[in-house]
């Protein structure tokens, strides 16, 4: 399922971590079906406990299933993507490289070079995971001491991953020259994310970075993975068919409302992605679905967070159900 992306810089969306539990740390639970490219200040770490999804990052795109494990580095823009129609549960581990500051600040130059790390950890899998469920163990029950024991785990977590997966140490001048990048791109992703049910244009973004269309053509293309314009078609499907799915407005209605021209462009689209037209989809998706909101925030359907009474009730019954040792 496609959903509509939140502004950049709406805290409620989860790249923007509050560490309110352990300075540095955050973990939680999220059913997500679709993150547009966002990215985060902090390595992340993140297993898939339902379902399967893709991920777009530049120009990778991996597919992962359930049980495996994904690694982001600090700012690395992706896209999340939920297949088969169903949300996927996760649960990311998102870590400042403040974390080790005083004691490895190496940390923070620190760049892995992969995203799916499955095939990298070999027999250090189990290993793996247990630090990693140790780590959202304590972190949800907080019991006395949680933090040193979370600590203690994230430690060997961390040495685990820098001895089995690939990595290289970023120069000042590199380190440099990805930051301003990642400020570029954080500025584009929210003029986007900010503008894309109106008229928009590449030359716009041009003007906003004061850059060449054939330059920003290409940057879009590495960062993005897609073409400007096909990012901004999908971000304007995936507003519409969530509109479809959740309210009664009419077809035309909606093709306005996400951004598209006129509904015969919104029909195109459709009957590329699902050979029929949106109310045509949408009677299909209704039949034995509950009634329809009539409400058009779609924010809810973006993701859901468990809270943590929720996180530490599903991980106990997983634990129970498939002890790590």
């Amino acid at each position: 399922m496609f959903i509509q992306p939140s502004v950049y810089l709406d805290r409620r969306e989860f790249e923007f971590v509050s560490h309110d539990v352990i300075s540095d740390v955050n973990l939680f639970f999220i059913d997500i079906s679709f993150r547009n490219m966002h990215m985060h200040k902090d390595f992340e770490l993140f297993r898939i406990f339902s379902g399967e999804l893709d991920i777009v990052s530049k120009n990778e795109r991996h597919r992962l299933h359930e049980g495996d494990f994904a690694l982001f580095n600090p700012r690395r823009a992706h896209e999340i993507r939920a297949l088969g129609g169903n949300p996927v549960r996760i649960m990311p581990l998102q870590v400042s490289p403040s974390f080790w500051s005083r004691f490895y600040p190496q940390m923070s130059s620190v760049e892995f070079e992969v995203i799916d790390i499955g095939e990298h950890l070999g027999n250090q899998r189990d290993r793996l995971a247990y630090h990693y469920f140790s780590i959202a163990n304590n972190y949800f029950e907080k019991e006395s001491y949680f933090e040193l024991r979370c600590a203690s785990h994230l430690n060997a977590l961390m040495e685990l991953l820098l001895s089995r997966v690939p990595w290289h140490y970023l120069t000042k001048e590199q380190k440099a020259t990805k930051k301003d990048q990642n400020f570029r791109l954080g500025r584009i992703m929210d003029h986007i994310e900010s503008n894309y049910t109106n008229k928009l244009l590449l030359k716009d973004l041009c003007e906003l970075e004061g850059i060449s269309l054939h330059y920003l053509s290409r940057y879009f293309t590495a960062h993005f993975g897609m073409s400007f314009q096909d990012y901004l078609t999908m971000l304007r499907y995936g507003r519409a068919r969530l509109l479809l799915e959740r309210t009664d407005l009419k077809a035309g209605d909606i093709a306005i409302s996400s951004g598209f021209s006129d509904i015969r462009y919104l029909n195109r689209v459709f009957r590329q992605l699902h050979g029929c037209t949106p109310l045509a989809y949408r009677d299909s998706f209704l039949q034995g679905r509950p009634a329809q909101s009539k409400s058009t925030d779609i924010r809810d359907a973006q993701q859901r967070f468990l809270d943590e009474k929720e996180s530490l009730s599903y991980l106990r019954q997983w634990l129970d159900a498939n002890p790590i040792t």
